[in-house]
């Protein structure tokens, strides 16, 4: 659902502009699966080391936003993991809403 080049690789509404222009503390990566393998490096790259917190967003909640999670977990137990609910959608509303219970009942911040 999301080859690149295509409507669903592009983001969303006010989203689209920091896709051409990214902030300096943001980045996006390609991932040819559900969780990206980059994750960890390329945080500790925009943190100069392990960050404090992680604010996490996308589609689908209930595979790819879950999966990274758990990566950005495992490889920063410390830090603050956050994800914002309002910026992801599952793969139907019920599947959103479980994948959120279940982030939170791991000890995640739903924003």
């Amino acid at each position: 659902h999301c080859l690149a080049g295509s409507n669903g690789h592009a983001l969303h509404g006010c989203l689209q502009r920091w896709q051409t222009q990214p902030a300096a503390n943001m980045a996006f990566l390609e991932k040819p699966v559900y969780g990206a393998a980059a994750l960890p490096q390329t945080v500790q790259k925009l943190c100069a080391g392990a960050p404090d917190r992680i604010e996490l967003c996308g589609v689908a909640t209930d595979i790819c936003v879950i999966s990274n999670a758990i990566i950005a977990h495992t490889f920063f137990p410390f830090a603050e993991l956050c994800v914002h609910s309002s910026l992801c959608a599952g793969t139907s509303p019920e599947n959103h809403k479980r994948a959120l219970a279940i982030l939170q009942g791991m000890g995640y911040q739903i924003l």
